[in-house]
């Protein structure tokens, strides 16, 4: 429940980068250390919880070199500050302290997915996307419906039930 606490500054970023693709960064800041801070109360293991929290940054820094490579090579483009904002890549930072690695691969996925089909057919091809205001929404939805981020539990059930079938 006291991940609650945070849906004010998601709704702010949320509606700020929908309207200018772009985030306060003192905001987006105040939300990676409250952050922090809850996932660290909300721990049984402060120690756990920080090496999950590393885990977490090293899964995202490793996606955010294979992309950086990707569009360097395909179209010759730098990353930062063309297609992922300083913004972006805060609130990545947010995700590693807010979710253990299970959870935060599975909200990604879900997430980019449903960003990607919902924007193509809204906004079309040629749109950029806010991104934070996506993900904001979704990890609104998921604090709100009650979800402990930092236990698989939840997924790994929805994974057994998927490999029962």
């Amino acid at each position: 429940m006291i991940q609650l606490l945070t849906l004010p500054l998601l709704a702010i970023l949320g509606y700020q980068d929908f309207k200018t693709l772009s985030v306060n960064q003192i905001l987006i800041i105040a939300l990676v250390v409250i952050q922090f801070f809850i996932g660290l109360v909300q721990s049984e293991n402060g120690q756990t919880y920080c090496l999950t929290s590393i885990l977490n940054i090293a899964l995202i820094a490793f996606q955010l070199i294979l992309v950086t490579i990707y569009f360097k090579i395909k179209a010759n483009v730098k990353l930062k500050n063309t297609i992922l904002g300083t913004g972006d890549l805060f609130f990545f930072l947010f995700l590693c302290f807010a979710y253990s690695p299970l959870n935060l691969i599975t909200f990604l996925l879900i997430s980019f997915i449903v960003t990607l089909i919902i924007h193509l057919l809204i906004k079309g091809k040629n749109e950029k996307i806010p991104l934070i205001g996506y993900l904001a929404i979704y990890c609104g939805i998921v604090f709100v419906i009650g979800i402990n981020t930092h236990d698989d539990t939840f997924v790994s059930n929805m994974l057994s039930q998927f490999v029962e079938l």
